[in-house]
């Protein structure tokens, strides 16, 4: 799953195919182009959220229950500025 992190506002949007998302303030956009690419603002930070790993977190908090101190592990990254399948849009 790749998410757009707007540097200024701090906001987080899932980016999808079916429509492009705007942060809260509206500097930075961005959409899904296909499963693997994305089209961003120049500013916008791309995160890299591992579906197995939030799959697996949530069947242990659905299949144990959550308790008070219990966390689970998802792993996430941050895709270099110039990655080949970040398409970079220029501000308007």
């Amino acid at each position: 799953m790749k998410l757009m992190l707007c540097p200024f506002c701090y906001d987080v949007k899932k980016l999808i195919q079916e429509e492009e998302r705007v942060c809260k303030c509206g500097k930075v956009k961005g959409q899904a182009v296909t499963s693997d690419n994305v089209r961003v603002s120049e500013k916008a930070v791309i995160l890299g959220l591992n579906n197995y790993s939030l799959l697996d977190a949530l069947t242990n908090y659905h299949s144990i229950g959550y308790e008070a101190g219990d966390n689970s592990t998802v792993d996430c990254w941050m895709f270099k500025h110039d990655y080949h399948k970040v398409e970079r849009i220029g501000e308007e």
